[in-house]
């Protein structure tokens, strides 16, 4: 039959908006959007039905990014926090994480070589590496939508 996307739901502002959002509340780097989109990558290919869309990018994102942080950074803030910045509640943000790790089967060391693959290629569409590589600020990613 037909298999349901687990992070769908529904979306009260646009993936644009809540992509802003996340940068500014969840104070990543540049590695850590990266990196999360590496990690949705890993995701969508052993799922095909977890694709990213209107409905599901904002859920699917959100957890990619806070995997993210979690794993590059000493400092992170509480699920509280990120799921607050997201727009879910915490028992639905912990699930959701708890989901993604399984469906990736925490898999989330990534190579170098890898990294520097991605890096390129989200690089080229982006234009990411034009201001000096730094964290990545609101201001850099209104850069980005010019």
């Amino acid at each position: 039959g037909n298999v349901q996307n687990p992070f769908e739901g529904n979306a009260a502002i646009t993936v644009r908006e809540y992509t802003l959002r996340l940068l500014k509340y969840c104070a990543t780097q540049e590695e850590d959007v990266v990196m999360a989109v590496m990690l949705l990558d890993r995701l969508v290919y052993r799922y095909p039905e977890c694709r990213l869309s209107k409905t599901s990018f904002h859920r699917m994102f959100l957890v990619a990014l806070v995997v993210s942080v979690k794993t590059r950074s000493d400092f992170y803030y509480a699920n509280s926090y990120y799921a607050q910045a997201g727009g879910v509640d915490l028992k639905q943000f912990n699930e959701l994480e708890r989901l993604f790790l399984n469906m990736i089967e925490f898999d989330v060391y990534i190579e170098v070589e890898d990294y520097d693959t991605f890096y390129a290629a989200v690089d080229a569409q982006f234009y990411i590496s034009t201001p000096p590589p730094a964290p990545l600020s609101l201001q850099t990613a209104e850069q980005l939508k010019q």
